[in-house]
């Protein structure tokens, strides 16, 4: 129920990709219809298509191509990605975990594929420290 961007949660940060290749590309691809459950980005689309098109991308792009993920939807990256929300708010994404920290230090922690809707943060549960460590961690 936000009108906004202004969360790092996964309502607020989520949106729709879809990428269809030209037919002449196709037969390369997964077959149409699949759905890719990794994370992905939009900062990933200009490295996508200039990879798709033969182009060289420039140097020090943060997005990645996703051509390996067209071609094999299901293959587990173990990618993280990052959203910024507002100075010194991050969230950080991977398949089953969302991360969050805001700009006063607190922190939320949800297994997404337990609790999609985020409801159980479990940032304080001593159970989830290394998970914890490994997303503070994480470079951006």
């Amino acid at each position: 129920e936000h009108w906004g961007k202004w969360t790092g949660w996964e309502r607020s940060t989520r949106v729709p990709m879809i990428i269809v290749p030209p037919r002449s590309m196709r037969d390369s691809f997964a077959k149409g219809g699949e759905v890719c459950e990794q994370p992905v980005g939009l900062i990933d689309l200009y490295p996508t298509l200039t990879d798709l098109c033969g182009v060289e991308a420039p140097e020090g792009l943060d997005g990645i191509s996703l051509r390996s993920l067209l071609r094999s939807p299901l293959v587990d990256t173990g990618r993280k990605l990052l959203t910024q929300f507002d100075e010194g708010n991050v969230s950080i994404r991977s398949k089953r975990w969302r991360y969050i920290k805001y700009a006063d230090g607190s922190e939320e922690l949800y297994d997404l594929e337990k609790d999609p809707q985020e409801w159980v943060n479990l940032a304080g549960k001593k159970a989830f420290g290394e998970r914890l460590e490994a997303f503070r961690s994480f470079e951006y």
